[in-house]
């Protein structure tokens, strides 16, 4: 393996790698190498029994998938903020949930293993306008409305204002996007305006995230209205039938982030950031050589980073992005392309004039004019050194290999 003669100082394992950070196998304690902060109290995850459970402030996240319990490693995620008053549970009581057509109550054990979740009866034959729904104003330009179903007696697809979810700008008086689902199949989608922003993820028992994302005729300073079960739209039938709803989240950005749990104010959740530095860092690195490898769960974000070797500053770097990953030193020496799939690997090599990247086993993209950074002392998990590229998904494995490994190994390893 080329370069190992350089770095007999460094502890490899089996595979020649110095570091190798399985995330899905370390249960819920994080490498105690790691520095790890979020000054959140309201920061949730899915348990290994599918549940969404709270972390405490500066914990570690350690996600798993909500229906099959299999890991899906550490989430890492940006500050976000639930713009919905009292989310959990949802009545007209308070005075921001307005609501027609339904009688409400308290619903099946929700998503996190309470009694909080709001059930909707229907309580009028025909006729009656249904629709639940709250404003806000958005200081962005795309927004994202979740929210939890759970099917009870709602018969299908007959009665359709029943399971409607949509977004309207109510300061331009526009439906943004508007769509209804199955109650007894809710993966299955129609869109009444727009064709485009709607999502649904299973849960465990019987429940259903649906998400609805905007991404244009949005101005910021906008008033934006969630509405579900309905858009002011007529029922017809369905007289007693209910569902189930719970976890109402809007927030900026293009997609649903975990759940952040609202009472009486708008409550945010600040960043994860996970850094090691220092000896912990010197131990393993290679500044002449290496490779990096990264894989990921779920999709991430656009403009978000699996990892970032960095000098403290945005001067010298060495990453692995969504978009792009790069080698810069003040100037661009290395950039390759996008790596945004769902369960993605992707490995970036380096040297002096040989750098290559490979995603998902893929064609072996080369740059043979590289000047490196210098000064490189640690690495940041799921951001940039900056903590303003969280990829907003959970890291599954990282590791670095104090050599630059051939173009057919890194296929090999993304694969």
């Amino acid at each position: 393996m080329k370069g190992n003669a350089y770095v007999p100082f460094m502890l490899r394992r089996g595979d020649g790698s110095t570091l190798s950070l399985d995330f899905t196998a370390m249960g819920e304690t994080l490498d105690s190498r790691f520095t790890f902060t979020r000054s959140s109290t309201t920061s949730t995850y899915i348990n290994s029994s599918g549940l969404v459970a709270t972390a405490g402030t500066n914990v570690p996240r350690f996600d798993y998938d909500p229906t099959t319990l299999t890991p899906r490693g550490l989430l890492i995620e940006g500050a976000a903020t639930n713009l919905f008053f009292y989310s959990n549970p949802i009545a007209t009581t308070n005075g921001y949930w307005g609501s027609g057509g339904y009688t409400l109550g308290t619903g099946a054990t929700s998503p996190d293993g309470t009694n909080t979740s709001t059930r909707f009866t229907v309580n009028s034959n025909s006729g009656a306008t249904c629709s639940m729904q709250q404003s806000v104003t958005m200081n962005a330009t795309s927004c994202t409305f979740s929210i939890w179903f759970k099917n009870g007696t709602l018969t299908g697809s007959s009665n359709v204002a029943l399971t409607s979810v949509a977004v309207r700008n109510a300061t331009t008086a526009t439906i943004l996007l508007r769509f209804y689902f199955n109650a007894t199949n809710p993966s299955s989608i129609t869109y009444v305006t727009g064709s485009t922003g709607a999502s649904v993820v299973a849960y465990a028992n019987g429940w259903y995230r649906i998400s609805a994302t905007v991404t244009s005729g949005v101005t910021s300073g906008n008033s934006i209205t969630g509405y579900f079960g309905g858009l002011g739209s007529g029922i017809n039938g369905e007289l007693n039938n209910y569902a189930d709803w719970w976890g109402p989240q809007m927030e900026q950005g293009t997609a649903a982030s975990s759940f952040i749990p609202t009472v009486a104010s708008q409550v945010q959740r600040a960043a994860d950031s996970c850094v090691l530095s220092g000896t912990n860092f010197s131990s393993w690195f290679n500044a002449t050589q290496g490779t990096l490898l990264t894989t990921w769960s779920g999709t991430g974000t656009t403009s978000g980073r699996y990892s970032t070797i960095n000098d403290g500053s945005a001067s010298n770097q060495i990453w692995t992005g969504y978009s792009e990953s790069a080698i810069y030193n003040g100037s661009f020496q290395a950039q390759f392309g996008t790596a945004g799939t769902a369960n993605g690997k992707v490995a970036l090599a380096y040297a002096t004039n040989d750098a290559a990247w490979c995603f998902n086993g893929a064609s072996v993209s080369t740059d043979t004019s590289v000047t490196l950074p210098t000064g490189l002392n640690q690495i940041a998990i799921g951001n940039s050194q900056a903590g303003t590229a969280a990829i907003n998904t959970s890291l599954r494995l990282i590791k670095y290999f104090p050599s630059r490994l051939p173009n057919a190994t890194l296929q090999s390893l993304t694969t």
